[in-house]
């Protein structure tokens, strides 16, 4: 759905987030008003500018991860400290005050909680936006407190990491949005170590321009499965469906039929094994 915009400049989040809670993930971005209020929250987030929600991710212990993004500036909740753009709600959808990432982010998207408590979201740092150079995009780890770990160094991406299809042992797959900031960045996917690093084994795909518009499904073998807006990998004709090998090569035993993809307005956004 279309963000719907708001007539005053005061944007008020309050409890939009119980209707989102159930996904693991947000496709689309969400304008959070004060004009509806589900019944089971005993708590109100308010913030003091406008708060446009990326993405809520669902918690094993049932707390949700919540990214937003208000035009690059600093987010202060009213009445509580500078949180960040990203934050942790309880399940009753008040503040979790314990996670704190502070002010120095621009923006997250994706999101990925670990089975040890630590976040992983794709973002930016305040420190790496257009207005010191290049726009930087990178996957950034968190501990459960909020606090940044370096032990995690994530590549530059072309775009904002849009999915995040993390495994048991912590790698992951990471793919960005489509656009991109011309610094030289990942453009279409990347395989990453739990400490960030690339995987050696797996090569980018080539995507002929196009964009990938689902989380990444594993098989559980290996393979990963592609949805999006592309009609063609590594040079073989797919229409906006494909299944890749571990190392990131095309896997041609895989070939969808029945459909096609007249134009990029026929979005492939999911996929389900």
């Amino acid at each position: 759905a279309l963000p719907r915009k708001l007539s005053t400049p005061l944007a008020v989040l309050r409890r939009s987030f119980a209707w989102l809670a159930a996904a693991v993930l947000l496709p689309a971005a969400l304008w959070a008003t004060d004009v509806w209020e589900p019944t089971g929250w005993a708590n109100t987030p308010e913030f003091e500018q406008f708060a446009l929600v990326e993405r809520v991710v669902a918690a094993p212990d049932g707390k949700l991860y919540v990214s937003f993004y208000n035009q690059g500036i600093v987010d202060a909740v009213r009445s509580g400290p500078q949180l960040g753009q990203l934050m942790r709600l309880n399940a009753d959808g008040s503040i979790d005050e314990s996670f704190n990432v502070g002010p120095g982010w621009t923006r997250f998207w994706a999101i990925a909680v670990q089975a040890d408590g630590k976040v992983v979201a794709g973002g930016i740092s305040s420190a790496e936006t257009s207005q010191t150079g290049s726009t930087i995009y990178r996957v950034f780890r968190f501990n459960s407190d909020g606090s940044l770990d370096d032990s995690f160094n994530s590549p530059v991406f072309n775009d904002i990491p849009r999915f995040i299809t993390l495994f048991d042992d912590n790698s992951m797959i990471v793919v960005p949005s489509g656009g991109g900031a011309g610094n030289g960045g990942i453009t279409t996917m990347a395989y990453l170590e739990a400490d960030g690093s690339m995987n050696p084994s797996f090569t980018e795909p080539n995507l002929n321009g196009g964009v990938i518009f689902a989380p990444v499904v594993s098989d559980g073998s290996g393979r990963l499965y592609l949805a999006g807006i592309f009609s063609s990998v590594n040079g073989t004709d797919r229409p906006g469906v494909a299944r890749l090998n571990n190392d990131g090569s095309l896997d041609t035993s895989f070939a969808p039929a029945g459909f096609t993809r007249s134009n990029d307005f026929q979005q492939i956004r999911g996929i389900a094994l």
